[in-house]
């Protein structure tokens, strides 16, 4: 099945998409989160080092991904999905838009940010392969992964393409509605999912539990909003280097009340 008939199988789903975008349209501005307490600017720094998804380049240099594009998000399930879910994922993808002002639209054409979310995963991957190997730049990449994760039984998965210049081109979410995860370990892969694919990643102990949907506190705190806020920055372009990335953070910081 080719890219036609992946338009077509989108729009066969597009009120379920539309039922979504009407979520996101509801929420409102002064959506409640707790009190974060504000890291300081040395901590920024740090944290912009170390969250911001830098890649090595053909020359062994650290380079800086992000989206250039719009980002066009998409679900894609054969079963009801809890709407307590859905509406956590419109909260989630309204903080991110907050924070960077990037644009994410909710649609059912050309989708590449898609969720794929089901109570039996690897048959729901496997029944999309068609779709889901769009996001690889071949089939043995797609194959590995998938082997990969079904054997070690991921729960809670994404992957990235980017482009040679290290713009973030697409991003592929899977998450597992297995009657045996909370709502709340399904929403926290959502958020961890989301966060990541815009650019900035989750570290340590909370990405290997969150990896396989194990219990779990994540959200998007203060200092993430203020990484992902830094990182979409105009000053700020995808293979910059991490030095020149850092530098122009610096700045950004220096010159902020």
């Amino acid at each position: 099945m080719g890219a036609r008939d992946w338009r077509t199988s989108w729009m066969e789903k597009k009120p379920f998409i539309v039922a979504i975008g009407a979520l996101f349209a509801c929420i409102c501005a002064s959506y409640a989160t707790a009190e974060d307490q504000v890291p300081t600017k040395e901590q920024i720094m740090s944290d912009f080092a170390e969250d911001v998804l830098f890649r090595i380049g053909h020359e062994k240099t650290r380079t800086l991904a992000k989206w250039e594009t719009p980002v066009r998000f998409g679900i894609l399930s054969d079963e009801g999905i809890n709407p307590n879910i859905l509406s956590k994922t419109a909260e989630y993808i309204d903080v991110i838009q907050k924070a960077t002002g990037h644009q994410i639209i909710f649609t059912s054409k050309n989708v590449n940010f898609l969720a794929i979310m089901s109570s039996d995963i690897y048959v729901e991957l496997s029944k999309r392969e068609n779709i889901v190997q769009q996001f690889f730049t071949d089939g043995v990449s797609y194959k590995d992964f998938f082997e990969e994760s079904k054997s070690r039984n991921y729960t809670c998965g994404g992957k990235i393409l980017m482009s040679k210049q290290n713009s973030i081109l697409a991003h592929l979410i899977f998450v597992s509605l297995a009657h045996d995860h909370t709502d709340e370990q399904v929403e926290a892969c959502i958020a961890f999912q989301l966060v990541e694919g815009m650019g900035v990643v989750m570290r340590g102990e909370n990405r290997k539990k969150n990896w396989n949907l194990a219990p779990a506190d994540i959200s998007i705190s203060a200092e993430k909003k203020i990484i992902l806020n830094l990182l979409y920055k105009s000053s700020i372009k995808a293979g910059m280097s991490e030095g020149d990335a850092l530098k122009e953070v610096s700045r950004l910081l220096h010159d902020a009340p």
